[in-house]
């Protein structure tokens, strides 16, 4: 934010006072160095004008190296080429231009960063009337001066332009292609979801199937024991009692390929990582749905699923400890009276919480204290579970409200 702003815009020559368009801007500008600060915003119009154009350039420059100093922020406009040279050499300054429209001869109000403008003199002149051969006069001298320097300026201003473009474009086609892989993986959640229905439709008729066929078995079963037990009817009953078990053995193969849903096997929370079922796909519970469900994050894609159709995902097997190192022992050493389990799962807790209490008993500790916070309540409840059948653990009990309350549970040692 600025606490004031400072300009000089304008012509105010005055006959009367005897001022001069440079003397007027002159005294502008003393009286902006006099009140202007950090927190200034200064504004020039034509910094430079009115004067011979090399001692106004050369003024406007110390005028600019004044401020930058000071640390406020300066605009200026200009139509000296020295002053756009300027912008590009000197640090703490920029350039800047407003996009002209050569067919119409109108501004667009468009800003350009990093590209001085061009004054389009000549073709304002051609088009309000001066003639054409001395506007070709006119264009001999200046090319003469400063013909590279335009195109330069023309070069960079297209330059600016192609590389906005190809920005804007690469954009476009790298919102298009994120579009595309969440739709991909959406219709590939569904495919999977559609396959496991309809694997569990026909484990569905291949159960009815099986039933009905059992039924028809038994029956035949009892008529041809009641007729007694010859050698074809031996074979009879040889042959439907392997038919039976070849269609167990199937119905065993089917279910253990599409596994019926069920309860997932730890409580569910934020955070987990778990295992969509219909698909096999690994994920994470960002946070609580609609009712019972849970939105899951997998990919790019981010979908709400019942408990059931998640499972917590295995952990990973771990290596068999190493042999400790004169660091792990040194460690062990310095154990210390707090142990904190806040964001681990449950299993690995109580690993850690196992392997502390191992040490605190070997360095004849009395007592310390474990955080697991509150959440939900799993980490402190599975916690607590394995501190009360702990033939080491006296006593435990939460902590008081200026040391962390029921975030902190205090364990005394047998």
């Amino acid at each position: 934010m600025f606490d004031q702003v400072l300009a000089d815009i304008g012509d105010e020559q005055s006959i009367e006072q005897n001022l001069s368009t440079f003397s007027a801007h002159v005294i502008n500008a003393a009286r902006i160095l006099r009140e202007s600060g950090q927190r200034s915003l200064v504004l020039f119009d034509e910094l430079g004008a009115g004067t011979d154009p090399e001692e106004g350039v050369a003024i406007a420059m110390a005028l600019l190296d004044h401020f930058i100093q000071k640390g406020c922020l300066c605009l200026a406009t200009t139509h000296h080429g020295v002053l756009k040279n300027y912008g590009y050499t000197r640090a703490g300054v920029g350039n800047a231009s407003m996009e002209f429209d050569l067919a119409s001869l109108q501004p667009t109000y468009r800003i350009l960063m990093g590209v001085p403008g061009e004054s389009h003199a000549l073709e304002i002149a051609r088009r309000s009337g001066i003639p054409e051969e001395l506007i070709r006069s006119a264009a001999a001298y200046l090319q003469q001066e400063r013909g590279e320097a335009a195109d330069l300026i023309n070069r960079l201003g297209r330059k600016q332009r192609e590389l906005a473009e190809a920005e804007r474009e690469q954009g476009e086609k790298e919102r298009q292609l994120a579009e595309r892989r969440r739709q991909n993986d959406l219709l590939n959640l569904r495919l999977r979801q559609r396959e496991r229905e309809l694997d569990q439709q026909g484990l569905a008729e291949l159960e009815s199937f099986l039933r009905d066929s059992r039924r028809e078995y038994e029956q035949l079963v009892r008529r041809l024991r009641q007729e007694g037990e010859s050698a074809g009817r031996r074979e009879t009953l040889d042959f439907l009692h392997g038919l039976e078990q070849r269609a167990h053995s199937q119905e065993e193969r089917i279910r253990a390929e599409v596994p019926e849903p069920g309860p997932p096997e730890e409580p569910l929370e934020e955070g987990m990582e778990v295992v969509i079922r219909s698909t096999g796909k690994a994920g994470r519970i960002l946070r609580r749905g609609k009712g019972r469900r849970w939105v899951v994050a997998t990919g790019s894609l981010r979908a709400e699923l019942e408990p059931s159709e998640l499972t917590a995902a295995p952990i990973r097997p771990q290596e068999a400890p190493a042999a400790p190192s004169v660091s792990e022992e040194l460690a062990e050493r310095d154990l210390p009276h707090q142990l904190d389990l806040r964001g681990l799962r449950l299993e690995e807790a109580l690993r850690r919480l196992e392997k502390h209490l191992d040490h605190a008993v070997v360095r004849g500790l009395n007592e310390f204290s474990v955080v697991h916070g509150l959440g939900e309540g799993i980490l402190q409840r599975g916690i607590h579970r394995y501190l009360r059948g702990s033939p080491l653990v006296k006593d435990y009990y939460f902590a008081t409200p200026e040391e962390g309350g029921f975030g902190k549970t205090v364990v005394r040692l047998a």
